[in-house]
């Protein structure tokens, strides 16, 4: 199978796990995405975080009303505009893979997000 850990072994490239995390808009309602991208970068950086899932409504919105489409769309763009150079030298930042949800029921959906 391709990319398999003989795949890895046969080419001699070092291969390490992903790490992945979920979490929600941190701050308060109408209050932008700040706090939520600064502990993205905080994660990424000092955990080795290689893809980010962010639930676009904060804790105390639970699973009611709107989600925050533009929020989630700050953090996208803040952590796409981190990509410097290979990502692979000490001090470069790097870009990080975001995935937003929230509300998402269809396939006309998931084209807005």
């Amino acid at each position: 199978s391709s990319g398999g850990p003989s795949t890895a072994a046969a080419t001699g490239k070092r291969t390490k796990p992903r790490l992945s995390a979920k979490i929600r808009l941190l701050g308060s309602s109408g209050g932008g995405a700040g706090d939520t991208v600064r502990f993205a970068r905080r994660l990424r950086d000092e955990s080795g975080l290689d893809l980010l899932a962010v639930h676009c409504r904060r804790r105390e919105d639970k699973h009611d009303g709107p989600p925050d489409y533009g929020a989630g769309g700050e953090i996208v763009r803040a952590l796409k505009e981190d990509a410097v150079g290979d990502g692979e030298g000490e001090g470069k930042a790097r870009g990080m893979p975001v995935a937003i949800n929230g509300d998402v029921k269809s396939l006309r959906d998931a084209r807005m997000v």
